[in-house]
């Protein structure tokens, strides 16, 4: 079996405070804290078949965990944000 890792860095932005005004003359979009995207991929021997892992991390401004929000229904509501499939071609 060949693993393979990849991960993705993202920065959560928000409109700056104030009015329209002022957004609209340069107070642009500040920090609103970031996340990290990381899948584990791992191919089988003859390359016909994988078998893939997301899970994506949520971090407030101050570098706390983020709750993630329950859902009733759907991978996305479990607690530990990860989806794994298997696929072959």
């Amino acid at each position: 079996m060949r693993q393979y890792e990849a991960k993705y860095a993202v920065f959560l932005t928000k409109p700056s405070r104030g009015s329209s005004t002022k957004f609209a003359k340069g107070g642009g979009w500040v920090p609103n804290g970031h996340g990290v995207l990381a899948q584990k991929i791992t191919l089988s021997e003859d390359g016909n078949a994988f078998e893939s892992t997301i899970r994506f991390d949520l971090f407030d401004p101050t570098g706390e965990a983020r709750r993630r929000r329950r859902r009733s229904n759907g991978p996305w509501g479990t607690d530990s944000g990860s989806e794994c499939g298997t696929f072959a071609r």
